[in-house]
């Protein structure tokens, strides 16, 4: 997927649809999605937003 679909449909979305493909798509590759959007690593997002 490319970076501005990801940011057009939302982390949420992008992941569930990964899912679709993969049943292992972990809460990891989620947060990397949303890192990749705000252009952070997923380990310096906020605990607000990894919740």
């Amino acid at each position: 997927m490319k970076l501005e679909l990801i940011q057009k449909v939302g982390a949420e979305n992008a992941w569930l649809r990964i899912q679709e493909i993969y049943e292992t798509a972990c809460i990891h590759r989620l947060l990397a999605l949303e890192g990749a959007i705000q252009g952070m690593k997923k380990t310096l997002l906020s605990e607000e937003r990894k919740k």
